[in-house]
C-alpha cells in the first residue's frame, strides 16, 4: 500500500513532512495493549467450567483469522453425501459467524481500554461481546433495520476497502438471513450496559426452529466428521424422525415463525395461501429493507455456490430491467413486481 494511499484511508498523518502513525493504524496493526479477543468454550449452558480458553492479539485480521479457527475447532462439522461429492458444513454458517465478529470488531468502543472482545461458546449458542453500546442516535430497532452509525471510521474504511465488509448496514440482516435459511432460530442482537452482545443459536439449541426435513436426513445420509463422539448429530437425527406427519409430507412447508412474523414476511407474501421456501423466506427478509440483490450477494447471504445461487434468483426473482452484465444481473422480489 503507497504512502498516498495510507495518508487517504487515515492510517498515517504528516507533521512537519514526517509521517506518523494515527490510531486507526495502531489499532488495525494490534500495537496497543487492550486490542485483543478473548475466546472460551464452556461446559453446558453457563460459565461455570470452561474446557478451553485462547487470547488473540496482533492485527485485527489476525485476531479475526484465529477467531474463527477457534470457534469452528468447538462446534460441529456436519457432512452430506451428494452423489459422489461429501459437502461438510458447519452446524452455524461461517458467514454469520463471520458477519457478528467483524460487527464486533469494527464498531467496538476502542477508548474503552479496561475491556476486550469476549466470545464464549456454550452448548446451546455462541455469544459475542463487544465493548461500546447502540449509537445514542439509533435504537435497537433502527439496527436490526438495516440503519448504521460508524463508529470507527478509519477501521471502517479499511475493512471496506479490503472487501471484508460489503455494503454499509446488512451485516445484521446478512446473519440473520444466513441462519434462519439453515433452519436456526433468528440470532439475538442486544445492547447490555455499556456492551453490545450477538447470540447465535446452535443447532442443538431447545429453540431451535421447524425446518422442513429434506431426504438427505431422513434416509440417513448425514455423517459425522472430525468429532465422532459427539451426540448433537444423532439426537438431531432422532428429533427429525419425530416430527409429525404434517411437517414430513409437506415439502414446501414454512414454520409458524414465518407464518405469523409480521415484521418479516411481506404483504404479498402474507395473503398467499402457497407455502414459501427457506430460500425464499431468507430472501423476503433481505428486501425488507434492500430493493434489489445480485448472485454474488446471494452466494454469501445463503452460503451456497455460484450455481445454486442463479438457480434461486431464476425461481424467486425478476431481472431489473436497467442491468446489462449477466454476471451482475440485479433481482427484484418477483411478489413485488405483481403488485405494481
Amino acid at each position: 500500500m503507497t504512502g498516498e494511499k495510507l495518508l487517504n484511508l487515515k492510517l498515517i498523518r504528516l507533521e512537519h513532512r514526517k509521517q506518523y502513525p494515527t490510531n486507526g493504524l495502531l489499532i488495525l496493526s494490534g500495537q496497543l495493549d487492550h486490542v485483543r479477543i478473548k475466546c472460551s468454550r464452556f461446559k453446558g449452558e453457563t460459565i461455570d467450567v470452561f474446557i478451553d480458553k485462547k487470547e488473540f492479539d496482533g492485527s485485527l485480521f489476525n485476531q479475526l483469522r484465529e477467531t474463527e479457527r477457534f470457534i469452528q475447532n468447538h462446534i460441529h462439522l456436519r457432512g452430506e453425501i451428494n452423489g459422489l461429492q461429501r459437502t461438510d458444513t458447519y452446524e452455524i454458517p461461517m458467514p454469520a459467524i463471520r458477519e457478528a465478529l467483524l460487527n464486533a470488531i469494527v464498531h467496538r468502543d476502542y477508548t474503552n481500554t479496561g475491556r476486550d472482545i469476549k466470545v464464549s461458546i456454550f452448548d446451546h449458542l455462541i455469544r459475542i461481546v463487544s465493548p461500546g453500546g447502540f449509537p445514542s442516535t439509533l435504537t435497537q430497532n433502527d439496527i436490526l433495520n438495516g440503519r448504521s452509525e460508524i463508529r470507527n471510521k478509519v477501521i471502517a474504511r479499511v475493512f471496506k476497502y479490503l472487501n471484508y465488509i460489503e455494503q454499509w448496514g446488512t451485516g445484521i440482516q446478512r446473519i440473520q438471513a444466513s441462519c434462519t435459511f439453515h433452519g436456526l432460530k433468528k440470532p439475538d442482537i442486544q445492547e447490555s450496559g455499556d456492551s453490545v452482545e450477538v447470540l447465535l443459536y446452535r443447532e442443538n439449541s431447545s429453540h431451535i426452529t421447524n425446518r422442513k426435513v429434506s431426504e438427505k436426513y431422513r434416509n440417513g445420509f448425514l455423517t459425522l466428521s472430525e468429532n465422532p463422539k459427539s451426540e448433537i448429530i444423532k439426537h438431531e437425527k432422532d428429533t427429525i424422525g419425530k416430527v409429525s406427519e404434517k411437517y414430513r409430507n409437506d415439502n414446501s412447508t414454512v414454520s409458524e415463525k414465518y407464518r405469523n412474523d409480521n415484521s418479516t414476511v411481506s404483504e404479498a407474501y402474507r395473503n398467499n395461501n402457497s407455502t414459501v421456501s427457506e430460500s425464499e423466506s431468507a430472501l423476503i427478509d433481505w428486501f425488507q429493507n434492500n430493493k434489489s440483490i445480485v448472485s454474488k450477494q446471494v452466494e454469501k447471504l445463503l452460503n451456497v455456490k455460484q450455481a445454486r445461487a442463479r438457480q434461486i434468483l431464476k425461481k424467486n426473482g425478476s431481472k431489473a430491467t436497467d442491468c446489462s452484465s449477466w454476471k451482475w444481473k440485479k433481482y427484484v422480489l418477483r411478489s413485488c413486481l405483481k403488485q405494481t
